[in-house]
């Protein structure tokens, strides 16, 4: 299918090395049903009169961690307990999956019925929706059926879940524990019109995620929006009328992307997404704001003055491209006299030296 090359995004897989002793986690394993025994019926949160909880050493040679953040640096990455199977169905954006997910709290200080917050229990529900908190939507985009695996956050933005009763842990992160134990196939768009019609409901929804505050949510949604409309047509003739709606929803999606990373205060990438958009489109306004914020907070003042000017060129009634400007305008003053200071003093220790 067109989208099996680039539905879901890449994820950067890396080796850990080995500590002097190995390292030991409590997991809360019953739910897989081989290592103890869930009664029916038990409330969530308490523990079951004959539960099982299994310390599990991951092999002395490495623990395989997944990059599964949407700005692609390894700030968020899941840990995987047991893979899938390499024909698995792989979990995708808009796909109803079915999960079974249990929290927990690693603070071993506390006892285990204190410890186990939710589950184990299975959920259901459209990938990418929202619907979970951010950080089991990255790790389920991720993920095939069949597998588990480990995410810990101590971010209460990504893992706080109002439906799952998990609210706001202040001295340690939670834990998750996640195994997809089924995934629905959605029907996948062919042809040009149904592959635009599925971009532009991808990017609707990106922004609802981006309005949420679930910003690695959304830029990963923008990128996967990205990798289809830079394939697609490649794979089938587009018209012209076909191609210019897939040249703007680019375009517009990298816009975003640089939204995303700006908020994230990711200022190289942001700078970078930017430059992408500049160079179609040399006059983008949103493009030349956010690229002259970016570089601001990178202390590169006579670039983000450039930015700034070219915006306001623009847009003369942008009031924000002019307060920018002349906060550049002020700073640049500022580092002048500073400089000016110094070479004054550097002068008068010369003129001492002789005296």
């Amino acid at each position: 299918m067109w989208h099996g090359r680039v539905e879901v995004p890449s994820a950067a897989v890396c080796e850990v090395a080995p500590s002097s002793q190995w390292e030991v986690r409590t997991l809360f394993l019953d739910e897989l049903q081989r290592h103890g025994s869930l009664q029916r019926g038990t409330g969530l949160g308490l523990l079951p009169p004959d539960r099982v909880v299994q310390q599990v050493r991951p092999p002395k040679a490495q623990r395989l961690l997944v990059d599964i953040s949407g700005t692609e640096d390894s700030v968020l990455q899941k840990e995987i307990v047991e893979s899938a199977a390499p024909s698995a169905p792989r979990v995708l954006q808009g796909a109803q999956v079915r999960m079974r997910i249990t929290v927990a709290n690693p603070d071993k200080s506390l006892s285990l019925d204190k410890r186990l917050l939710h589950g184990p229990q299975e959920h259901c529900w459209e990938v990418g929706s929202g619907a979970r908190c951010e950080l089991v939507e990255l790790a389920a985009a991720s993920m095939s059926l069949g597998e588990t695996c480990v995410v810990t956050c101590g971010d209460p933005a990504l893992y706080v879940d109002g439906g799952l009763g998990i609210g706001c842990a202040s001295d340690s992160p939670l834990e998750y524990l996640l195994q997809v134990t089924d995934v629905q196939p959605r029907e996948d768009p062919t042809g040009p019109e149904a592959i635009l019609k599925w971009a532009e409901k991808q990017k609707e929804a990106a922004a609802m995620r981006l309005k949420d505050g679930m910003v690695q949510l959304a830029l990963l949604k923008y990128r996967l929006l990205l990798k289809v409309l830079a394939a697609a047509p490649a794979l089938e003739p587009w018209g012209a009328v076909e191609l210019q709606r897939a040249w703007l929803l680019l375009n517009a999606s990298k816009l975003n992307v640089s939204a995303c990373l700006l908020r994230l205060e990711r200022w190289e990438p942001t700078c970078q997404a930017c430059t992408e958009v500049l160079a179609e489109e040399a006059k983008n306004v949103k493009a030349r704001y956010r690229r002259g914020q970016a570089l601001l907070k990178l202390g590169k003042l006579e670039d983000a003055q450039f930015d700034f000017q070219v915006a306001l060129d623009v847009e003369p009634r942008n009031k924000e491209a002019r307060r920018q400007l002349e906060r550049c305008q002020l700073l640049l003053q500022k580092a002048a006299e500073k400089a000016d200071f110094l070479r004054n003093q550097r002068g008068l220790l010369e003129v001492g030296k002789w005296e």
